[in-house]
């Protein structure tokens, strides 16, 4: 009984990566899985920022990193961070 309800739990989890050019410099790729502490701010009436941590270190994505994602990526993140992502797509 507790063997399924571990791979219960582990279904839970997104194995999916995301990999984006985040900035000039720097290729961002990390597990969503590994996404924590979410914050959305408004930039304008239409735009909006996300904020998140991976590895101890906080990312900043904008509309700019979003087109780089598919839909399904998008969500996963957003629903990882505790978020419904088809509210700001």
């Amino acid at each position: 009984m507790e063997e399924n309800n571990f791979y219960e739990q582990l279904s839970g989890f997104s194995n999916t990566i995301i990999s984006i050019q985040y900035d000039a410099d720097e290729l961002l790729t990390f597990r969503v899985s590994q996404a924590q502490e979410g914050e959305i701010r408004k930039s304008t009436d239409e735009d909006i920022s996300l904020l998140f941590q991976v590895n101890n270190k906080i990312y900043t994505l904008n509309r700019q990193h979003f087109n780089q994602m598919s839909n399904r990526e998008l969500n996963e993140l957003f629903n990882q961070l505790g978020f419904d992502g088809s509210r700001f797509l």
